[in-house]
């Protein structure tokens, strides 16, 4: 059997031979000479805005970096989720990026952000190549929201993100023509679609089964000719739906919605 002692040191020689790989690693990676930096895996912005964002883009620059340095000041974009380096052959590092996921535009108080799919509030930059994603509008929050908030605890937030997914999995047409989910600080839901010339009243409580109930309904709505001259589908009462004749939106009815 093993004495303590003898125990004690394969642990600190573990330890030893832990610390020297590491080392060594270390040594081996700064001993590149690095000439070239390029950049693949973006989406969202072009592959010159992320390497002028971590100062990689004059290689007069080059001398002291690392890949560890590289990697590190990549990841710090906040559009960044990982980031993996790797020193090819010809003094060349190749930066490959996996940006985080967006799936919607965030308007309140006439201010504009990104919300990626783990409900992080993200910036809109300059120069983004594509914000083509559904708005949601006028949530009813307590605390001003900002930039690098996560909204996973919003009850508001929850709500939209449920509608988006469901329109995804119910109708990819209704789902990729969505221009906007107005949560109208706190009252009844209104959604707008590119494709449908008046707005979706869906109110309060049991928004997704509204949500299958409305598929249901404008995929014979979408080939009548009475489709042409609604104002608006209200269907906030359960087990009924209106479609209505006259601006549901005007200054007269704007307070019953």
């Amino acid at each position: 059997m093993f004495t303590k002692r003898k125990i004690s040191d394969i642990i600190y020689l573990g330890i030893i031979i832990i610390i020297l790989i590491v080392l060594s690693l270390t040594i081996e990676e700064s001993k590149h000479k690095i000439e070239i930096i390029e950049l693949e895996g973006n989406n969202y912005l072009s592959k010159e805005h992320y390497l002028n964002f971590a100062n990689l883009k004059d290689n007069s620059n080059y001398e002291n970096l690392s890949l560890a340095i590289i990697r590190d000041r990549v990841s710090k974009h906040p559009y960044i989720e990982n980031v993996n380096v790797k020193y090819e052959e010809n003094n060349k590092v190749t930066i490959t990026v996996k940006e985080k996921g967006i799936y919607s535009l965030l308007s309140i108080d006439n201010s504009q952000f990104l919300l990626s799919n783990r409900f992080e509030v993200l910036p809109v930059l300059s120069g983004i190549k594509d914000l083509d994603y559904p708005v949601i509008s006028n949530p009813n929050v307590e605390e001003k929201i900002k930039e690098f908030d996560f909204l996973n605890k919003s009850n508001e937030i929850q709500i939209s993100s449920k509608i988006i997914q469901t329109l995804k999995l119910s109708n990819i047409e209704l789902y990729e023509n969505l221009s906007e989910i107005d949560l109208r600080k706190g009252g009844d839901i209104i959604i707008y679609f590119s494709i449908i010339n008046y707005p979706v009243v869906i109110g309060r409580q049991n928004e997704i089964y509204k949500i299958f109930y409305f598929n249901e309904i404008w995929n014979s709505l979408k080939q009548s000719e009475i489709n042409d001259i609604i104002d608006y589908i209200d269907l906030r009462y359960n087990n009924f739906i209106y479609l209505g004749i006259g601006n549901i939106l005007s200054e007269s009815k704007e307070n019953q919605i």
